[in-house]
């Protein structure tokens, strides 16, 4: 992600330990991306960049100061711009062709944003002003979303700079200029405390800026010359604190969520301090500069920018339903991508680029720079689709088809209200998460006469709403989810359908903003009437097929996830009670297939908590799911 290499004009030579530095850290963020448990805080490794990167720039600030008496600030930017900008852009063209043909339109009008956003290195406040939760970052994932780093970097990539450019036009020496930025560092640490939520301090230049500036703090106190600059006792400490360091960041990495609550209590600048220790390890001859000088680290290091760049677009788009297996194999394949990707990249693209061999004129590069800002913005508006201005235009996504009914023939306005349990059989399921992973395990069921179209969007409720409150005191931007009945009317359009099934986990027992700004709490009037307009507009576009709603089993307790609570549980199965007294709907008892919640058992058949394993999953549904609801719909009547 870096984008500053460890080699330098001046001065400061190359030091591998940096490199093994820079390969460490995107390592933690890549094995946090392949959502491993073990690894729930490699996310810090983008703390460690964001420290490493402010050491370098203002390394070679003072670099240049020291050798040509000025600064030629036109000179930096354009060498960042051609490490940073050639890459970045293709990633982004790269995504949004590839969501233009993998994603569903909801998905890509989703995008759009986040496409322009990153073209313009703003990504970060987008997500700061949609409060885009980034515990959200599995269940909802953009494969832009880790361009919000690179946005900050940029950002203060421009500031920093005409801070120093500034402070010697004062006349200031390095060391008052290394005192006013540690004093920066403390203001935005103290911005950090003072703001409300842990998103807004994950995404906000302001919040991070700490991280960056007590790497360039590092660089002003030793001048950029770390290696030789330390005498004989302080590298004997250094040799013992930095592995140190080294140990309490993997022990982080490995205990910390996204959630921690030291994360938004100031943490993340303590944490930083952590990465000077790391910095000044790779350089001072030690223990810890061996280590990151490895071989293996050394050459992921030098190839890092290209393996955060795209190792998450990666994961995002090769998915288990896509490649056919999931699990570590999914996991090497990722891996495999994205290292040829990254090593391709940087010698056929960045290298080239950066020692001029292409683009060496700086009118062709600024040239090819804003035309590649330039596709970068309308690629993604040409490309992808808009918001839907209707629900209708929702979409559903096929995960099996039948080998009777066609996907391609429109189906009728009237049908049957009995399906014979001995005919084929076409589903849709509609709902959150809970409906992907029922659809999925009655696909994995391998019936050649079922169809199963899982139009199930991942955390949102039955009910239209401008955001949600999933995470106590934090709200969640839910303008791309659809209303249920556009999606049932979408699958009636292009295939033939049996039934609807509806399938939901905590979203709707969610508090949310109403479309037109009320916030309204479950259980009230408005959420009743809100869910009555939901079922009414399903029943009367059904046109006949049977409902089957499925009702809420307990969830494991998580604190950290509003909805799972038994009463609100309760509620909502009092809701599909409710809806199994209309026409056209029944309810299919679901929650007794459920061990108690929280048990050993429980924990091994719903590993989160809320949903199945897929192999538990896919017998059940082969046992129990597919001919209960076989039988349900065989003796179905409307009264």
């Amino acid at each position: 992600m870096i984008g500053v290499d460890g080699r330098s004009p001046h001065r400061f030579g190359y030091q591998p330990g940096l490199d093994g530095l820079r390969g460490l850290a995107v390592l933690l963020v890549v094995l946090f991306h392949a959502d491993l448990e073990w690894m729930s805080g490699g996310f810090l490794g983008v703390s460690i960049f964001f420290t490493l990167s402010g050491f370098l720039i203002t390394s070679l600030l003072l670099a240049e100061k020291d050798e040509s008496g000025r600064l030629d600030l036109r000179a930096f930017w354009g060498r960042r711009l051609r490490r940073l900008a050639p890459a970045s852009l293709l990633t982004i063209v790269a995504v949004v062709l590839l969501a233009a043909w993998l994603s569903t339109p909801s998905e890509a009008a989703r995008l759009r944003g986040d496409a322009v956003s990153a073209a313009l290195y703003v990504s970060n406040w987008r997500f700061v002003l949609a409060e885009y939760s980034y515990s959200d970052l599995f269940s909802a994932p953009s494969p832009l979303l880790h361009i919000w780093s690179l946005s900050i970097e940029e950002q203060l990539y421009l500031v920093l700079p005409l801070l120093v450019v500034g402070a010697f036009a004062l006349g200031w020496s390095r060391h008052r200029i290394g005192i006013s930025l540690l004093v920066l560092a403390g203001a935005s640490a103290i911005v950090g405390l003072a703001v409300t939520g842990v998103d807004r301090v994950y995404y906000g230049t302001d919040t991070r800026a700490a991280e960056l500036l007590l790497g360039a703090v590092l660089a002003c106190a030793t001048r950029g010359r770390l290696s030789i600059g330390l005498g004989s006792g302080l590298r004997r400490t250094v040799g013992i604190v930095a592995p140190l360091a080294l140990v309490a960041v993997v022990v982080l990495s490995v205990t910390s969520t996204t959630r921690s609550d030291w994360i938004a209590g100031g943490g993340l600048p303590a944490f930083a301090l952590l990465s000077v220790l790391l910095v000044v390890g790779a350089v001072v001859e030690g223990p810890l500069r061996g280590m990151l000088s490895w071989s293996p680290l050394r050459n992921l290091g030098r190839i890092s920018y290209g393996v955060y760049l795209f190792h998450w677009p990666t994961f995002v788009f090769v998915t288990e339903d896509r490649l056919g297996f999931g699990g570590v194999g999914r996991i090497v394949v990722c891996l495999a991508i994205t290292l040829v990707a990254s090593f391709l990249s940087h010698h056929y693209l960045e290298r080239p680029i950066r020692e001029r061999r292409l683009l060496a004129r700086p009118t062709w590069a600024a040239t090819a720079f804003t035309v590649g800002v330039v596709a970068s913005v309308v690629v993604p508006l040409a490309v992808l689709a808009s918001t839907p201005s209707t629900p209708s235009t929702t979409p559903v996504v096929l995960v099996t088809t039948t080998s009777s009914p066609s996907a391609s023939t429109p189906s009728d306005t009237s049908v049957a209200t009995t399906v014979p349990a001995d005919r084929s059989l076409t589903l849709v399921v509609i709902g959150d998460s809970t409906a992907n992973n029922v659809a999925r395990a009655l696909a994995d069921v391998g019936d050649s006469d079922l169809g199963v179209i899982d139009a199930g969007v991942i955390g949102c409720p039955l009910v239209l709403a401008t955001r949600v409150f999933d995470v106590p005191g934090e709200t969640r931007d839910s303008t791309y989810c659809p209303f249920p009945a556009g999606i049932v009317a979408d699958a009636l359009e292009w295939s033939t359908i049996d039934a609807v099934i509806v399938a939901v986990g905590p979203p709707s027992r969610w508090t949310y903003e109403s479309l037109d700004g009320v916030v309204v709490e479950p259980g009230s009037d408005t959420y009743y009437q809100d869910l009555e307009r939901t079922i009414e507009a399903l029943i009367a576009v059904a046109g006949g097929r049977p409902i089957v709603v499925f009702d809420a089993p307990y969830v494991r307790s998580d604190d950290d996830v509003l909805g799972d609570e038994p009463e609100l549980v309760d509620l909502w199965n009092d809701v599909v009670d409710d809806w199994g007294a209309r026409d056209g709907v029944t309810v299919y008892d679901y929650s007794r297939l459920f061990t108690e919640a929280g048990s050993q058992l429980d924990r091994e058949r719903r590993p989160d908590g809320v949903h199945l394993a897929r192999d538990y999953a896919a017998e059940l549904a082969r046992e129990v799911i597919l001919p209960d609801l076989r039988d349900l719909l065989s003796t179905f009547r409307r009264p």
